[in-house]
Order: C-alpha cells, then structure tokens, then sequence
C-alpha cells in the first residue's frame, strides 16, 4: 500500500502515523499540476522513484551531486518505503525552508533515486510560498553539510558565489555573510540544525522498584516514535557504561535518562567527563529528593539539565548544584488504558501499591549515633513529624535554627546528606500510620506488597495484603479500586506516576497534601487530600468516598478527564521536544 502525504500535511508526526511495511508518495517542494495515476503504480520493492517534469529518460539514476546542485528536483514526487525515511531520518524541522529538498539529499546518500519523467505544469512561483531570508539560510546549511562533496567536484566556489550574491541583495549583508561562515564552518549552529534529524538516546534498564522505571521509559520513547523521532534504548543493566564509547563523538537530538548515574562517568585519563565527549542535551529525570542523587548532581557534563516533579526539587537543584545548567518541571505521567473505563463494579474499595519499610529501624539507627548528631537528628524528626508540610530542607533549617548553627550551602547540603535516616524514617512512619488510622477505622484495606507481611498490622482484620504487583498488574488493581490510597514520599510539592496512571484507570486518588498546581491541579475537583498532622480526618473522608457514589465518580471523571488532557506520555514527549527545541 502507498500513501500520498501533501506539503500541507507533510510532518513528522504525520509521517510516523505510516507503517514500515507501507510506501508513502511525498509531494515535493512545489505543486506539479496532472500528476497522473501516481499511486496506482507498481514501484518494486526498496527501490525510490522521483518524478519530474524534466526529467526525459525513463529509468535514469539521480546522482547526490546531481540532486545538490538543481534543487528544482525536490519539486517533484518521491515515492519511497518508509523502512527508508526510518534510516535516512525523518524531516528536519529546525530547518526553515525547503525541508523536502535536504530529505531528498540524505535519502540519495544511501540509496539509489531513480528518475521517472511525469507530465504536467509546475504551479507559478507567485503560488508557492516562499520566505527569501529562509530560504537563504537553508541553503546556507546545505551548501555547509555537502561542502566537501561541492569541492571534490568542483562546484564549491561556483555554489558560494551565488549565495555571497544573495548575502549582498538581503538588506543585512554582514549577517547574511556571518550566518554563511557559521554553516560553512560548521559552527554550534550548524551542528543544532544537523541535530534535527539526529535520534534521541534513551538509557533505560534499572529494574528495581517493580521495573516502574523502564515501563515509564518505555512508555516515553513510544510516544517520541510516534511523533517521528528516531529512538536509541540503551540498557545500561546490560552493557553498563563500557558500551557508551561506540557513541563518542557522535552527535543527538537529547540524551534522556531516569535517575541515571552513566551521565557522571568520569574519564580520569582525559580529565573529562564521558558525556563531554557525547554531543547533546543531557535529560536525567529526578523522581525522589535531589539529595539521594547528590554525587550525580554535583559531578555533571555539560549541558547537563534536570527534570523533575516537585517545584520544591527544582529550587533545591537551582540553590545547590551549579554544575546542572537547568532544571525544569516534568512529572511522570502515567499510561493510558485501552478498555473503556466504567466507574461502577468495582472489586475493591481502597487499595494501596507500596513496599513497607519499619521505620522503627532507623531510629535505631538514629539512637547509636553520636551525643550531638543524636540531638541535632532527634531535633530534626520532631520537625519533620510535627510540621509535616515542611519539606525536609525546610526542617532541617529549623533544626540548626533551634541550636544556632550556621552552615554554608555546602556544608549544609553534606550535613542533610548524613541525615537521610531521619528523613526516611518520617517517610516510612507515616506511611504505616496512614494505613493503620484506616484500618483501625473500621475501614477495609487492599495492598499489594508482600513486605506488609513484616509489619505489626500484618494480621489486622481490616487489612488484606496481595502479592507484590508488577507494572501491567498494578494496573489492572488500579482498574479494579473505587480509592487509590497515595502517601508521598515526602513529596511536598509532587505529582506522581502513580497518581497519574490512577487518575488514567478511572479511582480517586486519595493522597496526602501537596502544593502541586500544574495546569489547573484542584484538590476536591481532581482528587481528595488528607493532613498528615490532623489524620484523625482521613476516615471520615475515606467513608464518605466509599459511601457517596456520586461525590466519588464525579471526582474520578474530572480526574481522568485531568490525567488525560495533561499527564501522558504523549504529552510528557510533547514537553520534552519543545524543551528540546527551546534549548536549540
């Protein structure tokens, strides 16, 4: 089957909407006029037809030099199979101008175009739209790309002539003439422009937390295909960082990792870091608090950018670790489900998808410490339990405040570092309390980890604990729950994947406070908050949840129709391209 694909529609998103099996029919640069029964030829199988009026021959191959030199080809109709345009690269949309053109050029790079003569009459040039500034600056960029070839023929100074005519008839002729320098010279803007075609580098391959990670990964790099971005997965389980080097000196759109720590291999013997040697922006997407990944954050490449999900983390990031260029809000989204979603029958009332941690083991950790690291922590918990809307930089501040310590940001970061078992320990506390308040409610709940099997609520009869659940399992719980019970990680200005993905399966998200905004976030409207310092409210809210059916599916249909519009991952890529684009 062969697709025509217009100049009107002719864009990448398009173009991957195209199977690899299928051919496509591209109308080129101008409208030709009686193209005849295009489509309803038989081109054999891996070869690329281009139609032209000028072309008398039947059969002629099309030379790369022939193609550079008389753009007027690229008016013509390419027919060619998509296994092609996947290998030569889709369009180059940081291009301005004659996109199909430099298509055309990088397809006869690698394969053969052979010529087909076609009758008809090439629309006037007052019908083609055309912008002469670029325009100028697209043959700019070609002429600096092929400019070896232009010279090995002969052709270059002839090429450059004509185009330093056109630099002196712009209007700016000193710009025109510096733009033509850059692209000749293949300056950092001519190596952004040649990105556009390049593909994104994805590492993906940490499997711990239910493989949560990869999915999202995953998820993320479907959604980039779609959108006609070339994708590389590299599985960093697998090959650890050794296998990096086949991609030294090479040059992508983006490199995009989650929580990675391959961006911070460092080459002792080139004094350099490995991704210093790998062109591109850097993408580590952060889903827990800056301050596990400190060595990662303070050891970085350059062009080295953060994403994250809480506004919180994007201060903490800006106000510690100079070395990250930009930190930007991006939170997980979360995975659309194909079946139709009914918000009645459902299996379970409230349902719970975490590990269990005893908090109780790192106060213990705690107590052995030091007299005055013992205090300063103990000081530190009480904040932390007290006033739970403060983040743990923000308590921990009060805790120094209370003793009168003073610390640079250095040294207050290493000290909060040391503090990571005070932080987990609230973390894990809650976390049981939140369960336990319901449970002892009177409230039934479902969880899925067979780590509750350790706790003391273990046996309660208000608690009924499932096996752990991996990724496609959850969902399917998610699916089945009329409640999803969420505890932040001490997220408090967080949206989560698993808020998203229960938003996506048509339950209420039931979730401690978070300051979370994000286009248009409503508490009460798209989910039901609860106060870790006033749970003695979190039944009542739970009961009437379970028991005002309409109260529920008003607020699970505004949150999926929220989920939907905004927290995909196909809006997730969406984000990251513009950024992508932004940063060019």
């Amino acid at each position: 089957m062969t697709r025509f694909i217009t100049r009107k529609e002719l864009t990448n998103k398009k173009l991957s909407q195209v199977s690899t099996t299928e051919r496509i029919l591209l109308e080129g640069e101008q409208k030709i006029l009686e193209n005849g029964r295009l489509l309803e030829q038989q081109v054999p199988e891996g070869e690329i037809w281009l139609y032209h009026p000028s072309i008398c021959g039947e059969g002629e191959e099309l030379s790369l030099i022939q193609l550079l030199l008389d753009e007027r080809y690229a008016e013509g109709y390419i027919n060619l199979p998509m296994q092609a345009m996947e290998q030569c690269g889709y369009l180059n949309e940081r291009l301005p101008e004659k996109r199909v053109y430099e298509l055309l050029l990088r397809i006869a790079e690698h394969y053969a175009v052979i010529g087909k003569p076609l009758k008809g009459n090439r629309e006037t040039a007052d019908d083609k739209t055309s912008n002469i500034r670029e325009s100028y600056k697209a043959d700019c960029y070609i002429v600096g790309k092929y400019s070896q070839l232009l010279q090995q023929s002969g052709y270059f100074e002839e090429v450059v002539e004509v185009l330093l005519q056109e630099a002196q008839q712009s209007g700016d002729t000193e710009k025109a003439l510096v733009y033509l320098e850059d692209m000749v010279g293949k300056k950092e803007i001519f190596r952004r422009i040649e990105a556009g075609t390049a593909p994104i580098l994805i590492y993906y391959g940490v499997t711990y937390c239910y493989n949560v990670m990869n999915v999202m990964l995953g998820q993320l790099a479907e959604s980039l295909k779609k959108k006609g971005i070339p994708v590389i997965c590299y599985d960093e389980q697998k090959e650890d960082a050794a296998g990096l080097s086949r991609y030294v000196g090479q040059r992508f759109r983006a490199i995009v990792g989650m929580q990675t720590y391959l961006m911070s291999v460092y080459m002792k013997e080139t004094g350099r870091f490995l991704h210093d040697e790998i062109e591109g922006p850097k993408f580590n997407i952060v889903l827990d608090h800056p301050l596990w990944l400190n060595m990662q954050l303070r050891h970085t490449p350059r062009d080295y950018y953060v994403l994250v999900h809480d506004e919180n983390y994007r201060n903490f990031i800006k106000k510690y670790y100079s070395g990250v260029k930009g930190t930007y809000l991006f939170p997980p989204a979360g995975i659309r489900q194909q079946e139709e979603v009914y918000y009645e029958k459902r299996k379970y009332g409230i349902s719970f998808i975490g590990t269990y941690r005893d908090y109780r083991n790192k106060c213990q950790v705690i107590h052995h410490c030091g007299r005055s690291v013992r205090f300063l922590a103990n000081r530190f918990l009480l904040y932390m339990r007290r006033e739970t809307e403060l983040t743990a930089e923000a308590a921990f501040q009060k805790a120094l405040d209370y003793y009168g310590i003073e610390l640079p940001d250095e040294q207050f970061l290493e000290w909060l570092y040391q503090m990571g078992e005070v932080i987990q320990c609230v973390m894990y506390y809650y976390r049981e309390k939140v369960v336990e308040t319901l449970i002892n409610a009177g409230i039934h709940v479902d969880i899925w980890g067979e780590s509750w099997q350790k706790s003391k609520l273990a046996h309660h009869r208000n608690l009924t604990i499932h096996r752990d659940a991996d990724s496609k399992e959850s969902l399917a719980v998610l699916r089945d729950s009329k409640v999803s019970l969420n505890v932040m990680a001490w997220h408090k200005g967080g949206f989560t994947e698993r808020m998203a993905n229960s938003m996506l399966a048509g339950a209420v998200v039931l979730t401690d406070i978070t300051s979370y905004s994000g286009e248009g976030f409503c508490p009460g409207k798209h989910c039901v908050m609860f106060s870790l310092n006033q749970l003695e409210q979190l039944p009542g809210l739970a009961e009437r949840l379970l028991q005002e059916e309409n109260w529920r599916k008003q607020i699970a249909k505004q949150g999926f129709e929220y989920a939907g519009t905004y927290h995909t991952w196909e809006k997730r890529a969406e984000k990251l391209l513009a950024l992508i684009e932004e940063l060019a």
